[in-house]
Parts: structure tokens; sequence; C-alpha cells
């Protein structure tokens, strides 16, 4: 078995204290001895996921059962990083054990493609891996380029394991405020720092629009997945429900899926992860002339940060977007509404530590 670490982030001084984040081991129970006693958690991520390592690991892994697992983090001759909601844990093999080697990497990397790392190319150009469940690998190594830009990743040092889990209702409190007295669902914005449940809440606000669930018509959607992850297409089937009025065009950049699906598919609401450049803005502004409303995400941690965005302010001030969602944690907890505004930034919700969305 792996010895263990417990890390909480409230150990970590700050580098003005230090210099550098550390943690602090002074607390008993920081060191843990894994046994074989479970808690069950009813997840069944290992069920999709498990086959992918190698045996001490997965023995390991198969008896972590106290926490809901947001990441599994492997590096080449490193413990093995386990990060649950606003903790980690750091896993060690036992004495004379070997850490992940490099051939562990490959061997998960092979296993992911199902032997067939040549039929995923395309995947492994982009960084990462989409599997069966929606589960992602994103991948660390050696960029191979050519004129075009990176063919490949070869040498795999690092991999980030995502858990994907459904969250059906995870835009129930959002609904209220994101449609508009006829059913029909108002341009929106979602914004928060990484790992505060934008993909999730997105992806819950297609599924209960496609239905027309909360208040909300029933809406044709393009989803524009440029990234694999609002649908997570395994073979073309999509891993998440995302409604039965839904059609998912993943694989190509957002502007050139904008514009294809406004086109061909004749959308009422197109659906984005992520927005950032000139051109999905652009693309996103075309739409809005056409009539077709956009739902979409973006990294950034606050509103009045938009205002130094010049591309995504400029998408408020035409109307392409009329709504802002914020999402952060509190007490540690992913997936809290910290505030709803509207396209000049005004706050049309007030509570203090905002409405949870879903737990993971």
């Amino acid at each position: 078995m792996y010895t263990t670490l417990m890390y909480n982030p409230k150990s970590i001084k700050s580098n003005s204290e230090i210099g550098s984040p550390h943690i602090d081991c002074n607390n008993e129970g920081d060191m843990l001895q894994m046994d074989n006693k479970t808690v069950s958690l009813k997840e069944n991520w290992k069920e999709g996921l498990l086959y992918l390592f190698p045996p001490l690991l997965r023995e390991t892994l198969s008896n972590i059962e106290e926490l809901p697992i947001e990441e599994i983090r492997i590096r080449t001759g490193q413990p093995v990083q386990l990060c649950f909601c606003g903790s980690e844990r750091l896993l060690y093999p036992p004495a004379n054990q070997t850490l992940v080697s490099a051939e562990d990497c490959a061997a998960i990397v092979e296993r992911a493609c199902e032997h067939s790392v040549y039929a995923w190319q395309e995947e492994l150009r982009n960084g990462f891996l989409t599997l069966s469940g929606g589960h992602r690998v994103g991948l660390c190594g050696k960029a191979v380029k050519d004129n075009a830009g990176i063919r490949t990743l070869t040498d795999i040092t690092s991999l980030n394991i995502r858990i994907a889990r459904a969250c059906p209702g995870a835009a129930d409190a959002l609904i209220p405020k994101l449609v508009r007295n006829d059913g029909s669902a108002y341009p929106t914005l979602i914004i928060s720092p990484p790992g505060c449940g934008k993909t999730t809440v997105l992806r819950d606000l297609i599924r209960q629009l496609s239905w027309g669930l909360n208040g909300s018509r029933p809406m044709r959607i393009a989803v524009i997945d440029e990234r694999m992850e609002l649908a997570g297409c395994v073979r073309g089937v999509a891993q998440h429900d995302l409604g039965p009025r839904t059609d998912i065009l993943n694989g190509c950049t957002k502007p050139e899926g904008i514009r294809m699906a406004v086109r061909t598919l004749s959308p009422e609401v197109l659906a984005t992860d992520e927005l950032g450049s000139h051109e999905d803005a652009l693309a996103i502004q075309e739409a809005a002339f056409c009539g077709v409303i956009t739902i979409a995400s973006a990294h950034v941690t606050e509103p009045t940060l938009l205002f130094k965005r010049r591309v995504l302010f400029g998408l408020l001030e035409s109307g392409a977007l009329e709504r802002v969602v914020l999402l952060g944690r509190h007490n540690g907890k992913a997936g809290h509404v910290l505030g709803i505004f509207d396209g000049t930034l005004n706050k049309l919700t007030d509570r203090e530590g905002g409405v949870l969305c879903f737990e993971r």
C-alpha cells in the first residue's frame, strides 16, 4: 500500500511568512497508512478508470473512499496527488518500491488510447484524452512540432485525470434569473476562477433549456465543444446528457463551429466553453445579429475584470450577452453562485456566501 499525507489549504503559510508555500506536517494524524477499510460514496468512477493504473496504485485507489476525488495527478518520479474539494493527499509507495515511472505513464496513455495511440493523434496533439464516462486525461510531455505547430506529445511525464460527475439540477438556482417571461434564455456568460464549476453548471443549463425545464421553453441548442468537455463525446457518443434538442459539434475551433452551426443547424441557442479570443467574440457577435442566443463560460475571477477584458466586455456592450453569473467557492466548496449581474454589471442578487448549485 501507499502511505499518504493529507494536505489542508489552511496549513499552508503565505509567501510573505516563509517565502514559499509549504505543508505543515506537525498535526497528529498528518501521516496516514492506508488499510482495507472502505466507506461507500456511491461513486462509480473507479469502474471506468482503475484499469488505467499500475497494480500498486490501482489497489490503493480502490480502497480510498472517504472523500470524492476531483483529480488524480500523476508525475514521473513523484508521489501521486489526489485532489478533493478543498483538500488534497499525496500517496507515497512503501519503502524500496518504485515511484511512478516513465514506463507507467506511457502504459497509462496506451491503455487510455485503447492500445492504438496512432488513432488518437489528434487528441494527443491537443494535450488531452476524453474517456468513456466523460473523464479527461490531461497530458504533459515533449511537444513534437512541425510547420503547422504541435504535431503530437511524446515522452509523457505528467497526467491529470479529471473525474467527471453529472450534477443534474446544478442550474436550478440560475434559471429564474436567466429566462425571460416567454421562456427563452437571456444570452449569458458564466465566469469563475478555474475549478469552481463553470462547466458543470453550463452543462446542466444546456440540458434544462433543451428539455424546457424550470420555466424555460424547449429550445434548439447547438453545442460547440472545442475541448470535448461539455458533452465528452467518445466516438460520436455523448457521455453527458445535454437534452433531446441539442446538437453537438466537437473538435473544431469555436469560431468555425459557431459559423457552421448557424448556417446548417438553425439553433435558437449556441453554447460553448471558455471564451477568450477576439475571433470567438466576433463569431458570437455575428450569431447575435442572426438572432441566436449564446450561453458560454470564461475564466474571470470577478465581474469588474470584464472591463479590462475588452473582448468579453464588448459582447456585453453590444447586447450579445445580457447576463453574467459569477461562480466561486464558499467554505471550500465549489459550485456557489456568488452573484448574477445584468449586461451593465448591476447585481441582480445579493446573498452572502452565494447559493450552492451542486456538491461534488
